[in-house]
């Protein structure tokens, strides 16, 4: 089955490639008369439904085509999926889409390193892991090479801005939006004198805070 998925990586690439997908890996699983065939792809979008249905589409066309078939007389199933949280990181690419997210790292000398992923140093040879004990942040340097397995964990918290700063992430803005405000009818209220509006310095005659504006929650006689 070895032969199988290194086949059907040599046949799909274009077709991936072309659809802006990385291609992580094949895996063929034969049972009885029928097999699975399951691509993994990655991109730095993610793994939108709808491009991974193209995909899919792209790829069975290509497998169809093949002559002789790939998987022979063999009936398939067709599974084209993004990796899943518990992939580990194993390529450069893993780890710059894994910025800023927990990690849990086992190297080579049977020690354990868990923090946030961080900086991938520019010849990929190094990989930042931001550690935080004790409310203090540091950015703690691995070689790549020292690596036996690192794999992404479920996240509940968001990163502290110090731990941002260390994984090379920007800084989070405010991007919530403005609060609509309805005021009772009948109720006078000064702009100026209400918190709510206290920044609030436009002359616009059509502000939603001017008084002589029509009152939208009125219905029409």
């Amino acid at each position: 089955m070895a032969d199988d998925s290194q086949a059907i990586s040599v046949m799909i690439s274009p077709v991936v490639g072309d659809a802006g997908f990385d291609l992580d890996d094949v895996i063929v699983h034969r049972s009885g008369d029928r097999s699975v065939v399951r691509v993994i792809v990655d991109s730095e979008q993610g793994g939108d439904l709808d491009l991974l249905a193209d995909l899919s589409r792209a790829v069975s066309e290509v497998l169809d085509a093949a002559d002789p078939p790939v998987l022979g007389a063999l009936r398939y199933t067709l599974e084209v999926t993004s990796p899943g949280i518990d992939r580990p990181l194993t390529r450069p690419r893993h780890w710059r889409r894994a910025q800023g997210r927990k990690v849990v790292v086992d190297l080579a000398d049977g020690t354990t390193v868990a923090g946030r992923v961080g900086r991938l140093a520019a010849d990929e040879a190094t990989i930042d892991v931001v550690v935080t004990d004790r409310g203090r942040s540091t950015a703690r340097t691995l070689s790549v090479d020292d690596v036996a397995k690192a794999v992404v964990q479920v996240d509940f918290g968001r990163a502290t801005r110090d731990e941002r700063h260390l994984c090379g992430l920007p800084e989070e803005t405010d991007s919530r939006a403005p609060v609509a405000v309805w005021e009772e009818p009948g109720r006078d209220v000064d702009p100026a004198d209400d918190p709510q509006f206290a920044d609030d310095t436009t002359d616009d005659p059509h502000s939603a805070t001017d008084a002589a504006a029509p009152d939208a929650t009125r219905g029409h006689a």
